[in-house]
């Protein structure tokens, strides 16, 4: 979410997203068998579908940090 906001995302696309991942939980199946429920606290779910648009706007921070370096 800082990342997002640094590069100037609207705060109601900042809270939408927000609610759309906090407080999640995962499992995993191994041979039919659930593990324990465990919080995720970073990342996308796999398979999220906006996560290669949160990866592009992440390396967008890098590239710009890079830029900045390379005109001092």
């Amino acid at each position: 979410m800082k990342v997002l906001k640094m590069l100037g995302i609207d705060e109601k696309d900042l809270r939408l997203l927000n609610n759309l991942y906090k407080e999640q939980l995962a499992a995993i199946s191994i041979n039919g068998k659930l593990s324990n429920w465990a919080h995720i606290n970073r990342g996308v779910p796999q398979g999220c579908v906006l996560s290669p648009d949160l990866f592009s706007l992440y390396a967008e921070k890098i590239m710009r940090k890079i830029v900045l370096t390379e005109n001092i």
